[in-house]
């Protein structure tokens, strides 16, 4: 099974985060299982992830805590992936995120602006 780490700010009610569950719930479970690393996510989104065996991880958020945001995205970009999809409404943020998982050798990164 192929694990995606979907990077995105949050996951409430907006845009961003109707578009990722769109492709989470019609992937195929059985090949691709997606893991969300996000500063902070709605309980009935979080129960649905859960119930199709998803993981989240909520980390500090990066304007008040930059460089604790950076550690946590380094070491949770270190659990195996090959695959970071990143989802953010700035270049910057994904650049920065891009930067971490290169760092970590994961071989595909995508980036995704929402602006």
């Amino acid at each position: 099974m192929e694990k995606v780490l979907v990077i995105l700010s949050s996951l409430c009610n907006d845009g961003v985060t109707q578009v990722v569950m769109n492709y989470y719930r019609h992937i195929d479970k059985e090949k691709i299982q997606f893991d969300f690393l996000v500063e902070s996510c709605r309980e009935d989104i979080r129960q649905e992830i859960e119930l199709y065996g998803g993981k989240i991880f909520v980390i500090p958020n990066r304007t008040s805590r930059p460089i604790k945001y950076m550690k946590t995205l380094n070491s949770i970009c270190k659990k195996g992936y090959k695959i970071v999809h990143i989802h953010h409404n700035s270049a910057n943020l994904i650049v920065m995120a891009g930067l971490v998982a290169k760092l970590n050798n994961i071989p595909n990164i995508i980036g995704h602006s929402h602006n």
